[in-house]
């Protein structure tokens, strides 16, 4: 089972922040598939190029009210 950087059990649709590539800014995306090594694969975006290969320990997952603020807060 992967889990992420502070323990945690990660699931398909699970929501996580990871490290953008190539920035360094903070990204949210969301768990759609898992190799069978036991990497993520995130998706950030609706474009086929928004996915990233990542560690657990490369990613933090977010739930509840943290998730539910953040996308309140989305301007669009």
């Amino acid at each position: 089972m992967t889990k992420d950087y502070l323990g945690r059990p990660l699931e398909l649709g699970d929501y996580v922040i990871f490290m953008k590539q190539y920035a360094r800014e903070l990204q949210l995306g969301s768990i759609i598939h898992f190799t069978p090594s036991g990497k993520a694969r995130v998706k950030w975006d609706n474009h086929d190029w928004a996915q990233l290969l990542q560690e657990g320990r490369q990613l933090v997952k977010v739930e509840g009210p943290d998730l539910t603020y953040f996308f309140l807060n989305q301007k669009g």
